[in-house]
């Protein structure tokens, strides 16, 4: 949506300055626009789907030695922060590099895009009639951008698209001024770590110390994240981050934790021991353990168990619909073209030229079998997975792909991340019965090339939609997709690698880009590949045991009640429910982070309920562009934030 808007009004002026100038020279069409607007998309898809805040960088020793420890001859070794890392890491450089990681460097980071991102392109354009003509599936923010793109070539879109654009502008500005402010009164070198707008003790002092403030620097691009998200994850958010952080994790700190300060046993490790196994009951953890036998276990596992019933649920429901799908019959007669609506009239039009303009399917084969070939060939060469994997993990990705692209048509939710999640307990398992020693390094690259390619599908299969309502070609449509993924396989990878060299620290709790995903995808191929389990503290599982059961009942009795209220047409009822009843999956999130995130995202949420409920229009057709220059303008600031850091220079 952003993409076509700023597409249209940067390229509306060009082009007329441009027919000015040169003969020929013709007007900037709708059908340009969504071009635009694809290659736009097709760039940014890799922002998640190369896994570099997920998967990939799950094999990154920053991760691996936050789950897993370094192992010497007699004790594990957990840092307590990064700079604690570093110090171990130059007094023994013996231990590394650590067993199953990989050296995120640009060389490979590029290789490996460019091997595993076109097999979805392909895909969807193979079955690209399915769902579009056959199923007729609604595709609803698609279907949007192709209404605000088409409203841009009439007198009142135009004008609307000016009054959207300055919304965004003056977002952007905001934001990036926000953040510069933040910047320019925090100094690090006396060892202020907040800034004035950084650390806002809204929750009294005491809350503050523990997480909750509000963060209106580095975080402001969470206010634009609660505002464009839909209400009810918004909502499930805020409310994961205060089960976890606001009751259960206090709860079991102080109430369980073994504080060895407090007991005068800080350097008796053994009475540590003899505590922990004795009075387990009373005793679960050490309070100054930093890894996975820490609180640090409670926290990722309990989301995990939540994330995974989740995406139990989400499976089940994708295998249902696609089985009543096949189930039901088709009872479609021909009818005269008087008969038709106008409504049925325009699908026509729209199929002919969607259908008209192809490719030839052979060629389609030929391709994805080229590149599943070069792929099978040239990643066990890039990185240490059998071929065998990467060959079943490009035939699984078809599969997984018709499944996700399903579901978003009818619900406008990418599920890629949640098949990826099975992947990875699919391909460790496996690869733990071939080769155990790298088995966590197999599981998470054959993992990538399932959501990589099933994830730009996902996004393509929009785009085509959108295409198809404003009669662009498909082919054209196809090739822009081609173009901005090349881009993408390129830019993206450069871009993460001067984040990563600017931000060694990468991964770290105290770190300004926590990636707690890393450590989650990675706990995931650990537990899949038989280990990690020992590691955990008492009553760890016990309670996992209880949250993955509560991931799975939860969404599977609001999708009854809701087909429930539907049918009794109880629409209060129906939208009460829609909005209270969280989503597990986003309220597991802050489980696995901290909370001070949260704060920013209750704003917007609160935001965007009061704008509704003011000037519903009005909403509807500025919060995503408000939302979207929050985030621009606080994340542009980052440019400048890695030419400081490269200059050595902090603020004055």
């Amino acid at each position: 949506l952003v993409a076509a808007i700023i597409g249209f009004t940067i390229m509306k002026p060009m082009t007329s300055v441009a027919m000015r100038i040169v003969n020929g020279v013709a007007e900037f069409t709708r059908e340009e626009n969504c071009v635009i607007q694809g290659v736009a998309t097709s760039i940014q898809s890799y922002t998640h789907a190369l896994g570099l805040s997920s998967w990939f960088f799950a094999l990154h020793e920053n991760v691996a030695v936050q789950t897993e420890g370094v192992v010497m001859e007699n004790s594990t070794f957990f840092p307590n922060n990064y700079s604690h890392f570093v110090d171990f890491k130059e007094a023994n450089p013996q231990y590394f590099p650590l067993p199953n990681t990989v050296e995120l460097d640009l060389s490979t980071m590029i290789s490996l895009a460019l091997c595993i991102s076109f097999t979805g392109v392909i895909t969807v354009t193979y079955f690209r009639k399915l769902y579009i003509v056959d199923l007729k599936l609604p595709f609803p923010s698609p279907t949007a951008t192709a209404v605000l793109i088409n409203g841009f070539f009439t007198e009142t879109g135009r004008e609307l698209a000016k009054r959207q654009l300055k919304m965004f502008k003056y977002a952007a500005l905001a934001a990036f001024a926000m953040t510069f402010l933040d910047w320019l009164f925090t100094d690090a070198r006396d060892g202020c770590v907040g800034g004035s707008f950084s650390n806002i003790p809204v929750f009294t002092v005491a809350g503050a110390a523990a997480g909750w403030y509000l963060n209106m620097g580095s975080y402001l691009q969470f206010l634009g994240i609660g505002i464009i998200l839909t209400p009810n994850i918004s909502y499930s958010i805020v409310f994961g981050g205060i089960l976890s952080y606001g009751i259960l994790f206090p709860w079991i700190w102080n109430q369980r934790g073994l504080d060895p300060y407090a007991l005068g046993i800080e350097n008796d490790p053994a009475a540590v021991d003899e505590l922990l196994t004795n009075s387990s009951d009373i005793y679960w953890f050490d309070q100054t353990e930093g890894g996975m036998s820490g609180m640090y276990g409670y926290k990722i596992m309990l989301g995990l168990a939540i994330m995974l019933g989740d995406s139990l649920f989400a499976l089940c429901l994708m295998i249902s619909i696609l089985v009543q799908q096949s189930m039901a019959k088709k009872d479609v007669e021909a009818r005269k073209d008087s008969d038709l609506t106008e409504q049925e009239k325009e699908f026509a039009l729209n199929t002919i030229v969607f259908t008209s303009d192809n490719f030839d399917n052979r060629i389609l084969i030929g391709l994805f079998t080229a590149f599943t070939i070069i792929g099978t060939i040239a990643i066990p060469y890039i990185l240490p997975v059998p071929w065998y994997f990467c060959l079943v993990g490009f035939i699984l990705m078809p599969l997984f792909s018709m499944v996700t692209n399903y579901i978003a048509g009818l619900t406008d939710w990418n599920l890629s991340s949640n098949l990826a999640k099975l992947s990875v307990l699919i391909f460790g398992a496996w690869a733990s019965t071939v080769d155990p020693e790298h088995a966590v390094t197999v599981g998470l690259l054959a993992c990538g090339i399932v959501y990589c390619g099933a994830s730009n599908s996902c996004d393509v299969i929009g785009d085509l939609k959108t295409g198809f309502l404003l009669r662009v070609s498909p082919k054209a449509m196809i090739v822009a997709q081609f173009i901005g993924f090349f881009i993408g396989a390129i830019s993206t990878p450069m871009i993460f690698s001067l984040f990563l060299n600017t931000n060694p620290d990468m991964g770290f709790a105290e770190s300004k880009y926590e990636n707690n995903f890393g450590a989650f995808y990675r706990l995931m191929a650990l537990l899949a590949a038989g280990g990690g389990f020992d590691a955990l503290p008492t009553k760890c599982m016990m309670m996992v045991y209880i949250a993955f059961p509560i991931g799975f009942i939860m969404p599977l009795s609001k999708f009854y009640l809701l087909k429930y209220l539907e049918k009794r047409e109880l629409t209060y009822a129906h939208g009460m429910v829609s909005f209270w009843w969280p989503s597990p999956a986003a309220a597991a999130i802050p489980f696995m982070a901290r909370v001070d995130w949260v704060v920013p995202v209750a704003i917007g949420l609160a935001i965007v309920l009061i704008w509704d409920r003011v000037n519903h229009t009005h909403k509807e057709n500025f919060y995503q562009l408000l939302a979207a220059g929050i985030i621009i303008g606080n994340g542009l600031w980052s440019v400048f934030a890695i030419i400081f850091e490269l200059a050595d220079s902090g603020a004055p």
